[in-house]
C-alpha cells in the first residue's frame, strides 16, 4: 500500500512464487480510493483485511472486499480495478475491457449481455459481436442482480422479481416471508437462482417459471452447525439439483471448515469436513478409501464452483493453515453424502479468486509467474487431469469424469461401461495412474487388464505372493507405474522400511535414502555403502567435488579420491594429498611422484610418510647418506634394504653388511656374510 500527497490511497498485492520462489507484485495497483486530504497515517491490522488510515481532522477504515466477477462459459468477467471490467473468452482467447463512471460492486453476465453495478446505477452492455457496447443504464434499487437468456432477475431485501431491459420490475414477483429474513446472497447458473437470507434460508427459483407464486424449494440451514452466524456463500449447479454453500460462524467470525450442499431433489443435507485435507498433494488413502490421518492439516475452504457442464462436480478453493492454498473436487450422492473426489496443491499463487470450473479447466484471477506478476485470468488443470494429454479432447475428460464419480460410489461395472472412447487406451493409462493415487488397487488392476498390461500384473501377483498387505501391492504397483510419491507413501502407511530403501535407491532417491537410513541405528551399517555408491553416480555425472565429500563420508577417500582427481583433475591433486596429512596417502604419492622421474619430491612424501626404506632406495649414489640415515633412524626395513642392495653391489666391506643386518635384525643374513668372509664371530649375536 502506498499513498501520495494528494491523498490519494493505492494497494497492490503481494503473492508468493510458486515453491518458495521469489515474491510476485502486480504492476498496477488493485485498489485505490481518493481522501479529502493528505494522509497523515496507513497501517493494516493483523490479518490484512481491513487498514486504518487518518488525515489531520479524520479517521477512515478500509475494508478489504471480493472483485466482482461473472462466469458463463466460456466467457468469464472479472473486475480488474475499481472502475475498470475485462471481460474474457476463453474458447477464442480474446479478452476486451470496459471502464465505468463509477465503482464497481457486481456483475452478472450471459451470453449477449453484461450487467455491472455500483452503488447507484447498473450499466448493461452488449457482448455479442466480441467488443463491449453500452445499451443503457439505469438507477439501482436491489441487493444483487441475475441474468439468464435475455432476463435480468433483481433480488431486493424481500422479494425476487423480473426485469424489464430498462430496469422496471414486471408483475411477476417471488416474496421472502419476514420470518425468514433478509436476501443477502444470490447466486444463477443458466435458468436456476438461489437466494440466500440473514437467517440462513436459502430459497431456489427457476428463472423460466417465475409466476409470482411459489419457490421451487426452500431450506433453513441455520441448524447445519453450532454457532451459525451468516451464509457466506451459495452455488447453484447447472440444473438447479445441488446447491453448494459455505457458512461463517458467530463469536470469532471464523469461517467453517465443512462444505455443505443441498439436495433439492431429495431436500437433503450432505457435508464434508475440510480438515481431513492437506496442502501437499492427494491425501493418499489406504485401500479400504479411508484417508490417512498424517495427511490431515487444519484446511478450509474459500471459494465454491459448479462445473459449467457437468452436474455432478464440485470445486472447492482450498485455504491451509499453512498459508497453502489447494484445490479439491468433490461428487455429491445420494447414496453416500458428499464424497471427496481428489484434492491438489494448487500451483496459482496465494490469493488466487476462483472463478469458474469447466473440466478439464479451473480458473483463477490471479498473479503468475507465466504472467509476470501481472493479475489476470489464470487456467489450471483440475486434479483429475493432471500430468494428461486428455485436456485437448472433451470427450475424453467428459469419460474421466463418469469414471471417477461411479468409482467413487463403488459401482466398477458402471466405471468400465463407462469408458467408451476411440481413444481408450490413453485414457485407460490415465485412469489407471489416477486410481493408483486414490488408493483403488482393484480399479488400477482393472485399467491394467484393458491395457493387455500381463507383465506388470504377473509382476504384482508375484509380489502379492510375498507380500499380501494390499497397501504394499498398492506401493509396488506405484513404483511400476513411476509413481514415486505414492509408492513411498504406501510403504511409509505400511511401516516397510526395506521397500523403502529399495524404492530410494530404484529411484536414485540418494538423499531420502540417507534420511531414512539414519533414523534407524541398525540401519547406519548401511550408510557407507549407500555413500560410496552416490559418490560414484556423483562421478559418473562428472561432480568431482561432490564425489570427493561423498567418498571421505564413506571412509574410502584413502584409496577412491586420489585416483578420483588424478583422472578428472590432477592440479588438485597435491594440495588435496597435503591438506589431508595422511601417511598413507603421503606414502602412495611418493610412489606416484618416483613413477614419473620426480625424485626429490618423491623423497620429500616418503619423509613425510615415515618410508625410510623407500628413501633409502632411492639413493643409489649416496651410500654414506644412506649408511647416515639407517644409522640415527636404526629403521630396521631400511637397514635391511640398504644391507641388500650393497651386498649386491659387492664394493661394501663385510663388517658394514654385518651391522646393517644386525639392525634389521636380519641375524641369519649376517651369519652368511660372516661364513662367506670366514669370519670369527659377529660383533652381536654370539657363536
Amino acid at each position: 500500500m502506498g499513498v501520495t500527497n494528494t491523498g490519494n490511497v493505492l494497494f497492490w498485492r503481494v503473492h508468493l512464487g510458486s515453491n518458495g520462489g521469489q515474491p510476485l507484485t502486480s504492476s498496477s495497483p488493485v485498489s485505490a480510493c481518493k481522501l479529502p486530504s493528505e494522509v497523515r497515517t496507513l497501517c493494516p491490522n493483523p490479518t490484512g483485511a481491513a487498514f486504518l488510515g487518518a488525515t489531520s481532522k479524520e479517521v477512515f477504515i478500509f475494508q478489504e472486499r471480493t472483485l466482482a466477477f461473472a462466469a458463463l462459459h466460456p466467457l468469464i468477467a472479472v473486475q480488474t480495478s475499481v472502475d475498470v471490467m475485462s471481460v474474457t473468452n476463453q474458447t477464442t482467447d480474446t479478452k476486451v475491457e470496459q471502464k465505468l463512471k463509477f465503482a464497481i460492486l457486481g456483475a452478472a453476465i450471459t451470453e449477449t449481455v453484461l450487467a455491472v453495478w455500483g452503488a447507484d446505477q447498473v450499466c448493461l452492455y452488449d457482448i455479442s459481436s466480441g467488443t463491449v457496447k453500452e445499451v443503457r443504464s439505469f438507477a439501482r434499487d436491489f441487493v444483487c442482480l441475475g441474468a439468464h437468456g435475455k432476463v435480468l432477475v433483481a433480488v431486493r431485501d424481500s422479494s425476487l422479481s423480473v426485469l424489464s431491459s430498462q430496469g422496471v420490475a414486471g408483475k411477476s414477483e417471488l416474496r421472502i416471508q419476514p420470518h425468514e429474513g433478509l436476501a443477502v446472497l444470490m447466486d444463477n447458473h443458466r435458468n436456476h437462482c438461489v437466494v440466500g437470507t440473514s437467517l440462513g434460508v436459502l430459497k431456489l427459483a427457476d428463472l423460466d417459471k417465475v409466476d409470482g407464486k411459489h419457490w421451487v424449494r426452500s431450506r433453513n440451514v441455520k441448524d447445519l452447525a453450532q454457532n451459525f452466524a451468516r451464509l457466506r456463500s451459495a452455488k447453484v449447479n447447472i440444473d438447479g439439483t445441488f446447491i453448494a454453500v459455505l457458512i461463517e460462524k458467530a463469536g470469532d467470525s471464523k469461517a467453517d471448515s465443512s462444505v455443505y450442499v443441498w439436495d433439492t431433489e431429495r431436500d437433503s443435507l450432505m457435508s464434508f469436513d475440510c480438515q481431513l485435507l492437506g496442502s501437499h498433494g492427494s491425501p493418499f488413502r489406504d485401500t479400504k478409501g479411508a484417508i490417512r490421518e498424517s495427511s490431515a492439516l487444519d484446511s478450509k475452504p474459500e471459494e465454491l464452483a459448479w462445473d459449467a457442464k457437468d452436474r455432478r462436480l464440485l470445486c472447492v478453493h482450498l485455504r491451509h493453515a499453512d498459508g497453502g492454498r489447494g484445490i479439491a473436487t468433490f461428487f455429491p450422492t445420494s447414496e453416500k453424502g458428499l464424497l471427496l473426489n481428489s484434492v491438489v496443491q494448487s500451483t496459482t499463487n496465494v490469493r488466487g479468486l476462483l472463478l469458474g470450473c469447466a473440466a478439464p479447466f479451473v480458473y483463477f484471477y490471479s498473479g503468475s509467474e507465466e504472467q509476470q506478476g501481472k493479475l489476470g485470468v489464470v487456467k489450471r488443470v483440475l486434479p483429475d487431469f493432471e500430468g494428461s494429454s486428455l485436456v485437448d479432447n472433451l470427450d475424453d475428460c467428459k469419460t474421466v469424469t463418469h469414471f471417477c464419480y461411479y468409482s467413487a460410489l463403488g459401482k466398477i461395472a458402471e466405471a468400465v461401461n463407462a469408458v467408451k472412447t476411440p481413444n481408450a487406451s490413453a485414457v485407460w493409462n490415465h485412469l489407471a495412474r489416477l486410481c493408483v493415487r486414490g488408493g483403488k488397487l482393484e480399479y488400477a488392476k482393472m485399467c491394467l487388464a484393458k491395457l493387455s498390461r500381463a507383465d506388470v500384473l504377473a509382476d504384482l501377483r508375484a509380489f502379492s505372493r510375498t507380500h499380501p498387505d494390499p497397501e504394499l501391492q498398492l506401493g509396488h504397483l506405484a513404483a511400476l507405474l513411476q509413481l514415486m510419491d505414492v509408492a513411498q507413501s504406501c510403504f511409509d502407511g505400511a511401516k516397510a522400511p526395506e521397500l523403502t530403501l529399495e524404492l530410494q535407491k530404484a529411484s536414485g532417491d540418494w538423499n531420502g535414502l540417507l534420511d531414512t537410513l539414519s533414523s534407524s541405528t541398525a540401519d547406519r551399517l548401511r550408510r557407507r555403502e549407500t555413500l560410496y555408491s552416490m559418490a560414484v553416480n556423483d562421478v559418473t555425472f562428472g561432480d568431482v567435488d561432490d564425489a570427493v565429500k561423498k567418498f571421505s563420508d564413506a571412509n574410502c577417500d584413502k584409496f577412491d579420491v586420489p585416483r578420483l582427481l588424478l583422472a578428472r583433475q590432477p592440479s588438485e591433486l597435491r594440495p588435496y594429498i597435503d591438506q589431508a596429512d595422511d601417511r598413507k596417502l603421503f606414502g602412495w604419492y611418493g610412489h606416484f611422484l618416483e613413477t614419473q622421474g620426480l625424485i626429490d619430491d618423491a623423497v620429500d612424501y616418503y619423509r613425510k610418510a615415515g618410508d625410510l626404506k623407500s628413501v633409502v632406495r632411492t639413493m643409489v649414489d649416496q651410500e654414506e647418506e644412506a649408511l647416515t640415515l639407517v644409522r640415527a633412524s636404526k629403521d630396521k626395513a631400511a637397514a635391511f634394504q640398504l644391507a641388500h642392495t650393497l651386498e649386491i653391489d659387492g664394493n661394501t666391506e663385510p663388517a658394514v653388511l654385518i651391522e646393517l643386518y644386525e639392525t634389521a635384525s636380519a641375524y641369519s643374513s649376517a651369519i652368511r656374510i660372516c661364513m662367506v668372509h670366514k669370519m670369527a664371530k659377529t660383533s652381536g649375536r654370539p657363536n
